[in-house]
């Protein structure tokens, strides 16, 4: 899928920070009424531990709503009574889990060098982006679930826009030397974590289907974010931001479709044409109810409820909901892909005189086009993680997208294109995130012309 996309949502830096987890130091209290003295010891601070693993491993498998007391319980090993001595519920779990996310990201960000124009400031960037890497890889289900659990949790949500905050300041405030005004400084770096957090769920998604290599492998794709945000940060300079693909790397050869995602969205070829509309009706619905209620709390009956007939119509086209839910998807998807389809010639023969221009009105054109999907951005993000189904057709229009911008960018002559066109992609993804702005079209547009389009040397456009 593309829009939703397996890496659209909440960037990495919107976690809620200011919870105390009882880690990293933090004093650990039980919850009163459960103890005289509220102060844990270390058997206690073993216990509380498992809850929070145990929660990371549950909210991995069944997603954030699914997630109950009960399973954290068992697979932790530890009693419900235990649970209440640390946790209120479910909710304040998560926060703490996410609270923890955030000091973490909080520390490696204040703990990078200064970003500037030289190899060292490129070697910065890229330690920044390794670190994260590292910080998703062991906290995966709460980038995850994290959108879907602050759509109803004002504390997750609220928390998470303050670190958004100070990701971005302190982010900022690592930049050095940089050309660009600070508006448009800020700009890039609000960018970055978005991008990061998509590109390693890609990643992820990638490796879940068994591909290897190539674009699963994380240490190329940094190299790519790192060459790229460099170069819209400073220009482009062949001694410090220009690297070309590894040896032997190629395009991912993706698993065949376990659906054609073009015929279940079109339905059977030789219903008749009442049938055709009713079923067409039925999808419309789905899509205003999902967008109302969240794919969580839907049911079949508000959805039948909105369309006007029986029970017995709905199920003589859809198995369930999630076979709706993967319809309605489909249809956004391929809105917005026909809207991809557009991109303009960047670098090549056929760019004509002004490549800024052409590039501005299709992303403005494509932003709007992507705005009508983007409610179901986060309901998709997380059945990815536990539908392979769904990662699947995902991972195969997300390439189709990303192959068509490798071609185009492949005739700038210089770069790992094929890694790059993936960061494009995701930066796509970031700017059409929720519903976009003019100025964010604006940053979009100025990143990709700076950071993938400005060839190195005499030509440099500074």
């Amino acid at each position: 899928m593309t829009s939703p996309s397996p890496a659209s949502g909440g960037d990495v830096a919107s976690l809620d920070g200011d919870v105390d987890d009882g880690g990293d130091g933090a004093t650990v209290v039980r919850r009163a009424p459960f103890a005289d003295s509220p102060f844990v010891g270390e058997r206690g601070q073993r216990a509380r531990e498992r809850l929070l693993e145990g929660a990371l491993l549950v909210f991995g498998e069944v997603g954030y709503h699914e997630c109950g007391i009960k399973r954290i319980t068992e697979v932790s090993g530890c009693s419900r009574a235990s649970f209440y001595q640390y946790f209120s519920d479910k909710e304040d779990l998560f926060r703490q889990l996410s609270g923890r996310v955030a000091r973490r990201l909080a520390e490696l960000t204040a703990g990078i060098p200064p970003i500037t124009a030289d190899a060292a400031g490129h070697r910065a960037l890229r330690t920044w982006l390794d670190r994260y890497r590292e910080l998703y890889r062991a906290y995966a289900p709460v980038f995850v679930t994290f959108q879907i659990a602050a759509a109803s949790d004002e504390a997750v949500a609220s928390g998470g826009a303050r670190v958004a905050v100070r990701t971005v300041a302190t982010l900022r405030s690592k930049v050095s030397g940089s050309p660009l005004s600070s508006r448009q400084i800020e700009g890039v770096v609000r960018a970055l974590p978005g991008v990061t957090v998509r590109t390693n769920r890609m990643i992820a998604l990638l490796g879940s289907l068994g591909v290897v290599g190539g674009l699963a492998d994380a240490s190329r794709m940094n190299g790519a974010i790192a060459d790229t945000f460099h170069r819209a940060l400073f220009g482009t300079d062949r001694s410090v931001n220009v690297h070309d693909a590894p040896p032997g790397s190629g395009r991912p050869a993706l698993p065949a479709l376990p659906v054609d995602p073009a015929a279940e969205l079109a339905g059977d070829p030789a219903m008749a044409p009442r049938p055709r509309r009713t079923r067409a009706g039925l999808v419309a619905s789905g899509h205003r109810v999902f967008a109302e209620h969240g794919y969580h709390a839907a049911r079949v009956a508000d959805v039948i409820a909105d369309a006007g007939v029986s029970r017995g119509v709905f199920y003589r086209y859809f198995d369930n909901k999630t076979h709706l839910f993967r319809v309605v998807a489909e249809q956004a998807s391929t809105r917005l892909t026909d809207a991809f389809a557009a991109i303009p010639d960047l670098a090549g023969p056929g760019a004509g005189d002004d490549v800024a221009g052409a590039l501005r009105s299709w992303l403005t054109a494509y932003a709007a086009t992507a705005a009508d999907g983007a409610m179901l951005t986060d309901l998709w993000i997380e059945a990815l993680a536990r539908d392979p189904e769904l990662g699947a057709v995902s991972a195969a229009v997300t390439e189709w997208q990303r192959s068509r911008c490798a071609d185009l960018l492949a005739q700038r002559g210089f770069g790992d294109s094929d890694a790059e066109a993936q960061v494009l992609i995701m930066l796509l993804d970031d700017m059409t995130f929720q519903r976009p702005s003019a100025s964010r079209v604006s940053t979009t547009a100025q990143i990709v012309e700076r950071g993938f389009l400005t060839p190195p040397g005499p030509s440099r456009r500074d």
